[in-house]
């Protein structure tokens, strides 16, 4: 058995971004340092003699991989399907692999982004807010028009990036009566079945656009002031 100087050695610089997960059983196992929140100007100090990093919001640029107390960084692990916070070159060229994990929180950011489409064509949240203020009571009528309804079944949800997220989405507004128009990411690798559109194609057909890219080159900007034109 290692001992503890020739094990591992990790620091986690965000888990307040974990929400309420307990980190007890790794941190029991493991040599492990736990950080709330991490500050820029904190990061490079935080890894010292680390070989591990886990972070989720935390950047890690180029100037922190290539400071003396990185020396000893080995991985990055990303607790986020996104890895723009992290400088890719530069890891590489300090010989750090960077994982992440594309697979998390599927169903639940499915669903929010469902409650969002629902919230745009129902605005239950804005009459929760008039019911508090004593507005309902006060109509005239029975019933508080104050915000136009909108039926989603029948409108055309446009899913740009088409994994695991993007599939879960299409199945849920499938549900809803929605039909599903598909656009794959740009910059995308993969072969593209003949039912996606592209971008443009997406674009002037979809009623609502859900947008499920990682941060590249590529999408940034995908919405812009010509594309919603």
């Amino acid at each position: 058995m290692n001992s503890e100087d020739d094990s591992p050695r990790i620091v986690f610089l965000d888990a307040a971004t974990f929400g309420d997960i307990s980190l007890k059983r790794f941190t029991d196992r493991w040599n492990s340092t736990v950080h709330q929140v991490t500050r820029p100007s904190e990061t490079i100090g935080r890894l010292k003699h680390c070989t591990v990093a886990v972070t989720n919001k935390v950047p890690i640029r180029g100037d922190a991989l290539t400071a003396p107390e990185a020396s000893k960084l080995r991985l990055i692990a990303v607790a986020a399907t996104g890895t723009d916070i992290i400088d890719l070159k530069a890891a590489t060229a300090s010989g750090v692999t960077v994982s992440n994990v594309p697979g998390y929180a599927t169903q639940s950011v499915a669903q929010f982004t469902m409650a969002l489409i629902l919230e745009i064509a129902t605005g239950a949240g804005r009459y929760s807010e008039s019911v508090r203020k004593g507005e309902w009571e006060k109509s005239p009528v029975f019933s508080l028009l104050r915000y136009s309804t909108t039926e989603i079944a029948g409108k055309k949800l446009g899913i740009v990036g088409y994994g695991n997220i993007g599939r879960a989405i299409a199945q849920m507004a499938q549900s809803f009566g929605m039909e599903v128009l598909i656009a794959a990411r740009p910059g995308s690798l993969k072969p593209q079945p003949n039912t996606h559109l592209n971008i443009s194609q997406l674009l002037r057909q979809a009623d609502v656009v859900s947008l499920h890219c990682p941060l590249t080159s590529q999408t940034k900007n995908l919405i812009s002031e010509e594309t919603l034109r």
